[in-house]
């Protein structure tokens, strides 16, 4: 008998699908951030210009608040990286 443990803690680690993609977001948003105000929509609709242009499949990727989170997480939000600190993106 095998005993399953489920814990909602316990986090997948997936790699990064597109990471030309995702460099390219994280260029765009560390050259624009002290020239406008970003936002998540803002973001998003930059991620798809930006997904076009690099001939990922449309419907590859769900550009979701999620995904967008997860993003900024992963790339732009570390606790030692000062840009959360002086302009976080909402």
């Amino acid at each position: 008998m095998r005993l399953i443990i489920n814990t909602p803690k316990a986090k997948r680690h997936r790699s990064v699908t597109y990471p030309q993609l995702e460099q390219a977001l994280k260029e765009f948003v560390l050259i624009r951030q002290h020239q406008m105000t970003l936002n998540d929509a803002m973001l998003i609709e930059h991620a798809k210009l930006l997904a076009s242009k690099l001939e990922i499949p449309e419907g590859a990727l769900n550009f979701s608040v999620g995904w967008l989170l997860k993003f900024k997480n992963a790339t732009l939000f570390t606790k030692s990286n000062s840009m959360e600190k002086e302009h976080p993106l909402t």
